[in-house]
């Protein structure tokens, strides 16, 4: 593997730390700790903005940012936790108020906070440690959340990386005195952890100096990196048997954590330390790219008071019930609903539409988290559309002398273009995303054309793997029944493999990297199957259905599964068109976690989005003269889950 280490220009520190990549603002922040400054390093710009904290004396260990806020964030002063303002450029910021004190007594008067992150829900993991942690033991780790602050482990030296797998319900914990790395059962709903267990000791590495496992990261395959302090290195190592997988060599010696980040969550970026006189490069910080793996989003802190918390649980509906929203002419186009999931945790979540979002076949939605915005096509209309998060605009394209356009998918590397399914092509589109028309610049690939059986079909749902491969397949416009449809891979220009024949309706794509599985539906199967998948060739094999809706149509015979997505958990969001509902489905057991409800039959297809991937947008369409509110765009938010990041599609020639 060959990988490239940059510096980040003018982001020096004496001891950078905590490094927390906001999708939404492609931003990254950092601490330098005894400098006693926070960083925002502006991706954009390619710039570094500092500040200090007004009257205050003392270490700043962690920055978060705040949810449903732009300039409000979460640190750790001395033993305090706080919420500061800083709006990124000034080169002060202000105190807002503590909101949780800890170690008062007089044992724990040198201590400290250190490292801190959130968990999926935005609950604040954090722990301290002594100032003379060789000889004091005396830190402990804690979680944060609307009951206040809880003890989750005590006799700590040196509290450091924390990171989560939420898929396979764990916990990892660096505590740097004890050289290892410790992985807990967790539990999502709680954020309790149990059971620990030792996964890496680099104890064995101590030779003439002294080498601590420090902050840690992980990446969309449940890969741990492993900064190691006095090392000059980045371990990736399994979790599953402790190996290391590779050694990411760093030019200074004092590493002391990471975070993955960038429009594509696959830049490493490394903080430093340039302690006891270290000579430059020491206390840079650097971005690693080329190691051929991406992150998961971080997750910003969720600030819920205890009156606020319990206010909104006394609200809740325990039984499922609907409360709708009625705009003109008697149309529902939005709904908010509380239910029970798994007998236990209320959730309430809401379904608004997105403004002017209107399209006949609503299909193919793509979340691009550069630009902030989600592409989708009008299928029918042969119209591609965005619809930017920022301004809540919806713009929309006709594509000149096309009648049909089935996906929409950004190009890496090519700023305003894009690969279109029309017919049975893929193209390349340019669009600036505000025009109100665009041409077809060239074709890619065109399937099918040797057969006059075929002159029926057209491409429909398409995706990238996590490797920007791009997977489609084909379908009749009528009669489905005769099953002439296929499910290709894209290898390059002019160059493709079938993956599957015998497709009646090619719809729904989804991959779990983690678990290396691929999921499809063809919807005149009627249900969501599971493919072994091959993350380094983009094979796929032992199909077994682990979802079918056959015994939930009763008298809906036209219930159909649509597109689909997945969350950072692994669980499959499943479109039903004609069902006015996606299934949130386990797909190890085959269960309906949740039935989401929306106020239209046709249900097209799903996509995570927004700032945190957060924000479910789904997709509808108003076939056959359905009225309105089908054929709108919604947006769906409070579901108590992330999405993964949709990826480009990386073309060659």
């Amino acid at each position: 593997m060959s990988y490239k280490i940059e510096p980040v220009p003018d982001c020096y520190c004496l001891l950078g730390e905590a490094p927390h990549w906001d999708i939404g603002t492609q931003n990254l922040y950092l601490v330098d700790v005894f400098g006693k400054k926070f960083l925002r390093y502006d991706f954009a710009q390619q710039k570094v903005y500092r500040c200090e904290i007004e009257n205050e004396p003392m270490i700043a260990s962690f920055i978060i940012p705040i949810e449903g806020t732009t300039d409000k964030f979460v640190t750790a002063i001395d033993r305090r936790i706080v919420i500061i303002t800083w709006d990124g450029l000034s080169k002060t910021c202000k105190i807002d108020k503590d909101i949780a004190v800890t170690e008062q007594q007089d044992k724990y008067k040198n201590n400290h906070f250190n490292d801190g992150k959130c968990d999926l829900r935005g609950r604040l993991f954090t722990g301290t440690m002594n100032n003379d942690f060789v000889k004091h033991r005396t830190g402990n780790l804690y979680r944060l959340d609307e009951s206040g602050l809880k003890l989750l482990k005590d006799d700590v030296g040196l509290s450091n990386g924390l990171v989560w797998n939420d898929a396979a319900k764990k916990f990892y914990f660096v505590d740097s005195m004890d050289f290892k790395v410790r992985e807990y059962d967790y539990d999502i709903e709680t954020g309790g952890i149990k059971n620990p267990k030792i996964i890496l000791d680099i104890e064995n590495l101590q030779k003439e100096k002294m080498r601590l496992p420090d902050g840690m990261t992980i990446d969309t395959e449940g890969f741990i990196y492993v900064a190691v302090f006095g090392g000059s290195n980045v371990l990736k190592i399994d979790p599953k048997n402790g190996k290391v997988l590779l050694d990411i060599k760093i030019p200074c010696e004092q590493v002391t954590s990471v975070a993955f980040g960038g429009p594509n969550l696959d830049i490493l970026y490394v903080t430093t330390g340039a302690l006891e006189g270290k000579p430059s490069p020491a206390g840079e910080t650097f971005k690693v790219t080329g190691l051929g793996a991406k992150g998961l989003p971080m997750t910003k802190f969720k600030s819920l008071s205890i009156e606020m918390a319990s206010q909104a649980i006394a609200i809740l509906v325990l039984l499922s019930s609907l409360l709708l929203s009625v705009v003109a002419d008697n149309v529902t186009i939005s709904m908010e609903a509380n239910i029970r999931v798994h007998n236990e945790t209320v959730m309430s979540y809401k379904v608004e539409p997105l403004p002017d979002s209107f399209a006949e076949l609503g299909e193919g939605p793509h979340w691009d988290i550069e630009t902030q915005s989600l592409y989708m096509v009008d299928l029918s209309a042969g119209k591609i559309m965005r619809y930017d998060y920022k301004q809540n605009k919806m713009y929309k394209c006709q594509i000149e002398n096309e009648h049909f356009a089935s996906f929409i998918i950004p190009i890496e590397g090519a700023p305003n273009k894009f690969a279109v399914g029309i017919e049975r092509r893929i193209v390349i589109v340019p669009w600036d995303g505000i025009s109100e028309s665009c041409k077809v610049e060239k074709t890619i690939l065109t399937v099918e054309h040797s057969d006059s059986k075929f002159d029926n079909n057209r491409f429909n749902d398409a995706k990238c793997d996590p490797h920007g491969r791009l997977f489609g397949g084909t379908m009749a416009k009528t009669d489905y029944s005769k099953r002439t449809g296929h499910l290709y891979r894209l290898m390059k220009t002019d160059a493709h493999e079938l993956l599957k024949p015998d497709v009646g309706i090619s719809n729904g794509l989804a991959w779990d990297e983690k678990a290396k599985k691929f999921y499809y539906i063809d919807s005149e199967d009627y249900n969501v199957k599971e493919y072994d998948y091959d993350i380094n060739t983009g094979a796929i094999s032992n199909p077994k259905v682990i979802f079918d809706l056959h015994n939930l149509r009763g008298d809906n015979i036209n219930l159909l599964p649509d597109g689909m997505t997945i969350d950072a958990e692994g669980f499959l969001y499943v479109a039903t068109f004609n069902g006015s509902a996606i299934f949130k489905i386990d797909p190890k057991s085959g269960k309906i976690l949740v039935e989401i409800k929306l106020p239209c039959e046709q249900i097209t297809s799903a996509a995570f989005g927004g700032p945190n991937l957060d924000i479910l947008y789904v997709t509808t369409a108003a076939a056959n003269n359905k009225p309105l509110p089908n054929g709108t765009t919604y947006k769906i938010t409070g579901l108590g889950a992330k999405g993964l990041p949709m990826t480009k599609l990386k073309l060659e020639e």
